[in-house]
């Protein structure tokens, strides 16, 4: 049978508490944490918001159009080093404050090497210019130097636990190496899926700590000082940035590729002419005042596709200001310590376990495990949408998922099997009404065994069973089985409960399985009932049996013991005790005092007058008892204030 309504909820929690450690364990393979970070990248996506990136940081990009338009006067790409020259004069008269190149120059310039020297006296003159170097998991055997001045390294600083460590770099030429305000490391840090999501704030090489190339800028800016470099963060003017073990920062994505507004190198070296030719700039330099430039070249040949959350393809000079922009903003991407998120998938399993314990339907079930998962994901975007707050989606989703399926199994094996078991048990014996209470909560039924008042009702056929002898079986079965299913509709509609037949007697009780004050005036509006039905069958039982249809009811009301009775092939719901004796017995009585129904006083002062009228018999004496019984006939009222027989 089904579990009691109050354990219910103590299985669901158990399942659902073992489906939230299984999640958890599951959330830790690189299939699921994959998906994690992909319902990450949708919440980037959901909620852009490029008005609030620094509005000091801006590109320049030598992109494919800017090369075809100067390819007459600079030639073919790559272009000689003497035009960044030209760029950072422009940029220098402007005002900007900070520029730095996501370019190597590790080479010589083949054609015009002399701009290589113009190149390195502009980055000198503007004092502010930041170089990118590249890191490489291999030796490089191109490398100019063994390691980058000591003065550009980070000095004091205990880097991450476990820092990434390169056995290669690829500088800049000696001689803007020597120029530069600093270096900064460019490398690809690409999760398992191929996306680009973080990136590295600083790197090892040759035992060094080098910081990357948006740190640089930081720390040349004044965002970020070496003493807010700390093992599992950045410390900037207004927060903490986390970082992984890896040193890496989340990147915060505002928006798209454009978030930054962006300038073509055509329209800064046409401007440049202009200015010398004495003519009005296209882009006057004060554009750039007290700017952070990041040069950057998207041509063919030099730009490598990055897929990000935003866009498949993201120019890497964007990333690196992107890097720059989460550095200093005071909203970074953060998410709950791992115990504080076991601990929250633990509690919304618990909690989607007890409220299916409390509607522990096929209904009731699922929806309660979708009204806590559509909380949760609401409640995750809003936290992100709000605070940047990382609540994770893949763990809590598997752990709904398996609790719901885990409690539906539980459900439809135990509690399934035990309400089918109860209807099949029951389904013969009481109303359908009545079956369904007892199947949303089988408590009711106490089938361990309990005391209950309940009101008795045995009913028997005057004269049949002698002559059933003289007739044909076939006959005998018909009409007893068209008459037993009337009678034993009427109980039923009345709230009754049908124990047994015995022969061309039905015993049935009212008040149990389900309680009610009203059982003795069911008993006898039933039996008045019955008494009806027999005036209806009364021509067919004639035809068939050859013999008038008279019955006789017996009625009485007391407490009982109610339970599952039987061995342990087969048990039966029944009632035990005196009372049952009683009516019973005052069934049998009918025939001394030439009635049809008797019933005790126990039922007659309970029962409600309305519709009813009573005749008292006496007090009599009824074989296995002491006292008398005082006992009466119970009559239909009928209309004008007289009475008459059912």
């Amino acid at each position: 049978m089904g579990r009691p309504p109050g354990k219910r909820w103590h299985w669901s929690c158990l399942w659902s508490a073992l489906s939230a450690i299984l999640a958890l364990i599951l959330a830790h393979l690189p299939f699921f944490q994959s998906i994690e970070w992909k319902t990450l990248d949708a919440r980037f996506r959901q909620f852009p918001d490029p008005g609030v990136a620094r509005r000091d940081i801006v590109l320049i990009v030598v992109d494919e159009e800017s090369v075809q338009e100067l390819q007459s006067i600079l030639g073919r790409w790559p272009w000689p080093r003497d035009a960044y020259g030209l760029l950072l004069d422009f940029l220098r008269a402007g005002g900007a404050r900070t520029v730095a190149f996501d370019i190597l120059f590790a080479e010589p310039h083949l054609e015009k090497p002399d701009g290589d020297r113009a190149f390195a006296e502009a980055i000198a003159k503007a004092g502010n210019v930041y170089l990118a170097a590249a890191f490489h998991d291999r030796e490089v055997a191109h490398s100019r130097t063994p390691h980058a001045p000591e003065a550009m390294t980070l000095q004091g600083i205990t880097p991450p636990p476990s820092p990434r460590e390169f056995r290669g770099i690829t500088l800049p030429l000696p001689q803007l190496l020597r120029a530069a305000k600093g270096i900064g490391g460019i490398s690809i840090d690409l999760d398992e899926d191929g996306m680009l999501r973080r990136l590295s704030t600083t790197v090892v090489y040759q035992g060094r700590l080098y910081p990357s190339l948006p740190v640089a800028v930081a720390l040349g800016e004044g965002t970020v000082t070496p003493a807010g470099i700390l093992p599992r963060g950045i410390r900037n003017r207004v927060g903490l940035i986390p970082v992984d073990e890896e040193g890496r920062i989340l990147l915060t994505w505002r928006g798209g590729v454009g978030t930054f507004r962006t300038f073509q190198a055509r329209e800064i070296l046409r401007s440049y002419g202009r200015i010398v030719r004495g003519e009005t700039p296209d882009i006057p330099p004060e554009t750039f005042r007290d700017k952070v430039v990041f040069v950057g070249a998207t041509v063919t040949g030099a730009f490598e596709f990055r897929s990000t959350p935003v866009s498949r393809v993201f120019p890497g000079v964007e990333i690196n200001a992107t890097a720059l922009d989460t550095l200093s903003a005071g909203d970074p991407v953060w998410r709950l310590p791992a115990l504080v998120r076991w601990g929250l998938v633990l509690c919304l399993a618990i909690l989607a376990g007890i409220l299916a314990g409390c509607f522990p339907t096929f209904v009731g079930i699922p929806a309660a495990f979708l009204g806590v998962g559509v909380l949760y994901v609401g409640t995750a975007y809003g936290a992100f949408w709000s605070r940047h707050l990382w609540l994770d989606l893949v763990a809590p989703g598997l752990a709904l998922t398996l609790g719901l399926v885990a409690i539906l199994l539980d459900h439809y094996l135990v509690e399934g099997r035990g309400r089918r078991q109860l209807k099949g048990m029951l389904s013969q014996y009481v109303s359908d009404a009545v079956l369904e209470e007892l199947l949303a909560d089988p408590a009711k039924l106490a089938l361990g065994g309990a005391r209950r008042e309940v009101t008795v009702l045995f009913s028997d056929i005057r004269g049949f069973t002698g002559a059933s002898e003289k007739l044909d079986p076939v006959t005998v079965m018909g009409a007893l089985n068209a008459y037993l299913s009337r009678m034993a509709a009427i109980v039923l509609r009345h709230g009754g409960t049908l124990d047994k037949y015995i022969g061309d007697g039905i015993m049935a009780f009212f008040g149990a399985p389900i309680a009610s004050r009203d059982h003795p005036t069911r008993a006898v509006q039933a039996a008045l009932e019955m008494l009806a039905a027999t005036e209806v069958l009364q021509e067919e039982w004639r035809r068939q049996t050859g013999m008038p249809l008279k019955i006789g009811v017996g009625i009485n009301t007391g407490e009982v013991v109610v339970g599952n009775v039987g061995s342990e092939q087969k048990k039966q719901y029944t009632i035990i005790g005196d009372p049952v004796n009683l009516a019973s017995r005052l069934e049998g009585m009918n025939k001394e005092h030439n009635t049809q129904i008797l019933v005790s006083a126990a039922t007659r002062h309970r029962v409600e007058e309305g519709g009813i009228a009573w005749r008292g018999i006496g007090s009599v004496k009824v074989r296995g008892r002491e006292e008398e019984v005082q006992i009466y006939e119970p009559y239909r009222k009928i209309e004008d204030g007289q009475v008459g027989g059912a």
